[in-house]
């Protein structure tokens, strides 16, 4: 087949366009990868990490928070401590959407499983802190209506009676004897509240032995009717108050082992996130960012190349068309010169 000029040159521009393509097309998938991997930092790996920082930090936000009502009943404690755990089940939920290498879905598995503990431990030791709150209010209560009683109705009634008899006197000191031990039970159970110490619960202990004691002693007397009306009231009232102080104990010593428990889930979970998580959240955020850079560096490289190589292509295809087109032309007009001489 004989190539025309008009041939040569769609060939030439051919070449050119072709060489061009194939430069684009190279340079195109270099930004293709660049842009997939800077997806998947954005997209993944800078969510991922974020999620298990900040899962340590709720995490830890809670514990804090926690003990912290338990010693004290403030309400911003609580409300710190629900606000953490409602981020740390979102950030949760975010890691374990994104996570996939099985490394990082065996410690979601043992992280959701000392959580699953951890949270009704938090709720429940709050809960029973209320419970012992409402408790010491009502012992406090029942505490100053003892004291009451014996001030207003027994006192005075047992002033009123005739003479300085013997049975008047006992009956006068067992009276004051029951409104300065009740005064002291109110006093260290409003220690106790304070601060849950040993030896408080063992003075609370002495102290009811020592109003029950006093109670039967005051029993025991010759009483008259309303006397012995009043002494079955204090009794009643005394069996509520040592009810409840039982109760504020027993709840004591229940939320000392679930303190034990929670510290101790806290301190595994902070490890994981510490030692294991986060490591290795990092070294995945760190690779597709090493990857990033380096497929920008060769597509960089490869850009350099192509460039140079491209236009030298155009230069020798131009250079290659202008001859083969040039030749043609000049033989054309030589010969028409040539005829021209003849004519």
């Amino acid at each position: 087949m004989r190539f025309t000029v008009t041939k040569k040159i769609v060939a030439g521009l051919a070449v050119i366009i072709l060489i061009g393509i194939i430069a684009m097309l190279v340079i195109y998938r270099g930004l293709y990868l660049v842009e997939r991997d800077m997806q998947q930092l954005a997209h993944v790996e800078e969510p991922l990490i974020l999620a298990a920082y900040e899962m340590e930090i709720n995490m830890n936000g809670v514990a804090l928070a926690v003990l912290k009502y338990v010693s004290t009943r403030t309400a911003r404690y609580r409300g710190w401590a629900e606000k953490n755990l409602a981020d740390f089940d979102g950030f949760h939920a975010t890691y374990s959407k994104l996570i996939a290498s099985p490394g990082e879905l065996a410690l979601n598995e043992t992280v959701t499983r000392l959580y699953t503990e951890f949270k009704p431990l938090a709720l429940d030791m709050m809960q029973n802190a209320d419970k012992q709150e409402a408790l010491f209010e009502k012992v406090s209560t029942e505490i100053e209506e003892i004291d009451e009683i014996v001030h207003r109705e027994l006192k005075p009634g047992i002033d009123l009676l005739p003479g300085l008899t013997q049975a008047k006197f006992d009956k006068a000191t067992a009276a004051a004897n029951l409104e300065a031990e009740i005064a002291e039970l109110g006093f260290w159970a409003a220690n106790y509240q304070r601060a849950q110490k040993p030896e408080y619960k063992t003075l609370i202990g002495q102290k009811i032995d020592y109003f029950a004691a006093v109670l039967t002693r005051f029993e025991s007397y010759d009483l008259s009717a309303e006397e012995r009306r009043i002494a079955a009231r204090l009794g009643e009232i005394f069996s509520d108050v040592t009810a409840s102080i039982e109760r504020v104990v027993a709840l004591e010593d229940s939320m000392n082992e679930q303190r034990q428990k929670f510290i101790s889930l806290r301190v595994e979970m902070d490890d994981i996130f510490d030692d294991q998580m986060q490591p290795l959240a990092l070294r995945n955020l760190t690779a597709p960012r090493i990857s990033a850079e380096a497929t920008a560096l060769n597509a960089l490289r490869t850009i350099s190349l192509l460039i140079p190589l491209y236009l030298l292509c155009a230069i020798v295809v131009g250079a290659l068309l202008i001859t083969l087109v040039m030749r043609p032309l000049g033989r054309l007009m030589k010969g028409t010169r040539v005829i021209g001489k003849a004519i």
